[in-house]
């Protein structure tokens, strides 16, 4: 009876069996790395069997999708920059239409600014001359708060640095001076409240001018003082 006799393996079939377990299981071995007189077909075999393995970690891939990660944080970034414009240029926008619709859709320059009126109450002592209540290039309106013989005074005065100006819209003042526009005093019963109002109207040669109203007494809001309130458009 014959017995069939086995043969031992190759240590090229060992390694080229050893290889390919250790790809299957995950890990790849290159075959270029084994050392043997084999190599050539081990390689030829993992090749052949290549395109029906699969790897189950790979680091390339893991920074990829830490990459993807990145991009769509940038994005999201970008995003929320590109909202934060858009808000921004939408608010500017609802600003100005605001605006608008408060101006009555004229645009600023149809208005006359707040710095142009001017006005004040402004209380005096006896004694107290030329004080500068309000001023427009050459034209200014003072007062004055005067005790004479027992009797207080007030004035309200228009002054004019030039020449040719016109006073309360209807008289034309040659030269440079002093116009009195206003004036109340207490020689009837000194001591006692008495008071007025008027207009205040100037205009210089160059457009400046004056356009208001004021109110003026004496002995308020105690006895012996003066008071001027007014306001005016300078323009």
């Amino acid at each position: 009876m014959l017995k069939r006799r086995f043969r031992l393996p190759s240590p090229a079939l060992v390694i080229s069996m050893v290889t390919l377990s250790l790809v299957l299981g995950g890990t790849a071995v290159a075959a270029a790395t084994a050392k043997h007189k084999d190599a050539k077909a081990d390689t030829k075999l993992v090749k052949k069997l290549a395109p029906s393995l699969s790897v189950k970690h790979a680091k390339t891939a893991d920074s990829a999708t830490h990459a993807t990660s990145a991009d769509s944080a940038t994005n999201a970034t970008n995003a929320t920059n590109a909202t934060n414009a858009t808000n921004a240029t939408n608010a500017t926008n609802a600003t100005t239409a605001g605006n608008a619709t408060n101006l009555g859709g004229q645009p600023a320059s149809a208005y006359m600014p707040n710095s142009a009126v001017q006005r004040g109450t402004f209380i005096m002592s006896q004694g107290t001359t030329g004080k500068v209540l309000f001023t427009d290039g050459p034209l200014s309106v003072t007062a004055d708060c005067t005790l004479s013989a027992g009797t207080t005074t007030v004035n309200v005065n228009i002054v004019s640095s030039v020449n040719n100006w016109i006073y309360f819209g209807t008289t034309l003042e040659p030269t440079a001076g002093t116009v009195l526009s206003d004036s109340r005093n207490d020689s009837s019963s000194p001591g006692n409240f008495f008071g007025g109002y008027d207009r205040l109207e100037a205009i210089a040669p160059g457009g400046a001018a004056f356009h208001g109203q004021d109110a003026y007494g004496v002995n308020y809001p105690s006895a012996g003082q003066c008071y001027v309130s007014a306001w005016a458009v300078a323009i």
